[in-house]
């Protein structure tokens, strides 16, 4: 989005400010009083997992994930999608939303590409899955086993 900051409501009147995490306090440039602001986050890359996207770039996402907010604030944005569609047949249903091609960059035909997490529409998380990736998570070897075992 390209902003510097935005606003963080309900610090205010709390001892959150006094501690050291980047919240400021100015003058509300649309009403009375102060508010409180913190740096826009720019992150230099985002890959992330989408619904569906067209050839020429639009990319379908879950409405009620911050996958657009990530998209539209990342330099370079890579996602992943269940599938590739003809911008003819592009449709949002009302949980979705449509990333616009000027924010992607790639974007990676990965059917199942979210897994072991859930894909809205498409299929649930796994959570036996996301148990054995926390437990090769505990050593350098079992997650090499786990990487071995899930790339077979």
């Amino acid at each position: 989005m390209g902003i510097p900051f935005i606003p963080v409501k309900g610090v205010l009147g709390s001892n959150y400010l006094a501690l050291d995490n980047g919240i400021t306090r100015i003058e509300n440039p649309y009403g009375p009083g102060e508010i409180a602001v913190i740096e826009a986050l720019r992150p230099e890359v985002a890959v992330l997992h989408g619904l569906r996207a067209t050839r020429t770039g639009y990319v379908v996402v879950d409405r009620g994930s911050a996958s657009l907010l990530l998209i539209q604030a990342s330099d370079t944005v890579i996602v992943s999608v269940e599938e590739i569609i003809e911008d003819d047949g592009l449709s949002i249903a009302p949980d979705e939303t449509i990333a616009e091609p000027i924010y992607v960059d790639y974007i990676v035909h990965a059917p199942r590409g979210a897994l072991p997490t859930a894909c809205p529409g498409h299929y649930e998380r796994d959570d036996h899955e996301i148990q054995a990736y926390v437990k090769a998570c505990e050593s350098s070897s079992a997650f090499q086993g786990y990487l071995e075992r899930l790339l077979a």
